[in-house]
């Protein structure tokens, strides 16, 4: 009888070394499964920040692009604005000029230096 005990506990040692051993197996499985995941994973994020740090930059880039296209219209506008602040002091002085000979003009044909020559 104790033989058959000492045969039926071998038994059972043997049949919870192989049942652990096969447990190893499937959770190490399992485990290179999960750390193939969490690697996709990481991959993945890292594109998605390399991505994002792209378009970050192209932001920053159409950012820049835009503000130098207003300051160039800016510019333009204020160089249009001075072209007719030149056009205007041109036809004023023109215009004084012609006041200044109409006067001296009406001078010389009247006689008059004083009061009101029109």
């Amino acid at each position: 009888q104790a033989k058959l005990q000492k045969e039926r506990e071998d038994a059972l040692r043997k049949f919870a070394v192989e049942n652990v051993a096969q447990q190893k197996g499937q959770r190490d499985g399992q485990v290179k499964e999960l750390q193939a995941c969490i690697d996709a994973a990481e991959n993945r994020k890292k594109k998605n920040q390399q991505s994002l740090k792209e378009t970050g930059v192209k932001l920053d880039e159409n950012k820049n692009m835009s503000q130098t296209l207003d300051l160039e219209i800016k510019g333009f506008n204020l160089e249009e604005k001075l072209m007719t602040l030149k056009s205007d002091m041109d036809t004023a002085k023109k215009l004084h000029d012609q006041g200044e000979d109409d006067i001296a003009t009406a001078i010389a044909e009247t006689g008059q230096t004083e009061g009101n020559v029109c």
